[in-house]
């Protein structure tokens, strides 16, 4: 879903935002006593797309007046913020930085999390490197280390692979093309159009989702996260789901489950450490 926190070092009390600044610092302190995955290898799992409309600021521009206008309506109903899940999220979180930093191109020169505590949310991400995820839905799936690391890894790929920009190049082919439009000229033309556009927009943004769950799911085996536990993220998804229209922004979550056992082999080598 690509339109779609700060941890004090002492890692007790926890802030709804998190810099990167401090994480790291916090990260370079449990690298030295406990992980074995603190210095993985630079494996390049995420490529950008080339030929693509508007320039990476532009769009990074356009998505951060988006972000602020979705955490004002959050911040409007009190719902920003941690409460319970907190210390879980935030460790999941740093073991999957030195990761997301590794990859070409540098698409993400300061991610960072914000996690907020909504119903109406699950997770999201901008364009510009913001990472949304609510607590609660973390809460309802009852999701674990594994479960989480994927959602995230999800979201941070649909930044890597620039996804927004791919959209927003689709969306104005289908445009005038004698009317120059900036990225946020496409976005709300493509909203308004949706409607009468939603085969092509909705195949767009399977595409995405597609390709976004594969390179999560091999980003967060790249940080040491198991993709047999990863999968049943997925599996709760295609339990409870049901029957999706082409109108949908994500594929039948029986689709994506297949797609990524079929990574499994893939996926089990990146996370044993024995490369691609």
């Amino acid at each position: 879903m690509s339109h779609m926190s700060q941890l004090k070092s002492s890692l007790v009390d926890l802030k709804p935002t998190w810099g990167l600044d401090t994480i790291f610092a916090i990260f370079l302190i449990v690298c030295a006593t406990t992980s074995a995955h603190c210095a993985p290898d630079p494996i390049n799992v995420a490529e950008a797309s080339a030929g693509l409309a508007f320039s990476e600021s532009e769009v990074g521009d356009h998505s951060v007046d988006l972000r602020k206008r979705f955490l004002a309506k959050i911040e409007l109903k009190q719902e920003e913020g941690c409460l319970a899940q907190c210390r879980k999220i935030a460790r999941v979180w740093e073991r999957l930085l030195p990761v997301i930093q590794a990859q070409q191109p540098k698409a993400l020169a300061r991610p960072r999390l914000e996690i907020v505590n909504s119903k109406d949310v699950d997770a999201l991400s901008f364009a510009e490197g913001t990472i949304i995820l609510s607590e609660e839905y973390v809460s309802r799936l009852e999701l674990d280390n594994e479960q989480i690391a994927f959602v995230l890894a999800h979201e941070v790929s649909h930044i890597l692979l620039q996804h927004e920009r791919q959209t927003l190049t689709s969306a104005m082919a289908l445009m005038p093309s004698r009317i120059v439009r900036s990225a946020s000229d496409v976005h709300t033309e493509m909203e308004e159009q949706y409607f009468s556009l939603d085969t092509y927009f909705s195949l767009i943004a399977h595409q995405t989702e597609f390709e976004a769950d594969e390179v999560g799911f091999e980003l967060a085996a790249l940080a040491g996260f198991d993709p047999r536990k990863q999968l049943e993220f997925m599996q709760k998804l295609a339990r409870n789901s049901v029957a999706q229209s082409m109108m949908s922004t994500h594929p039948e979550a029986s689709q994506r489950l297949d797609r990524l056992r079929d990574l499994l082999p893939l996926a089990s080598r990146l996370y044993e450490g024995g490369g691609p």
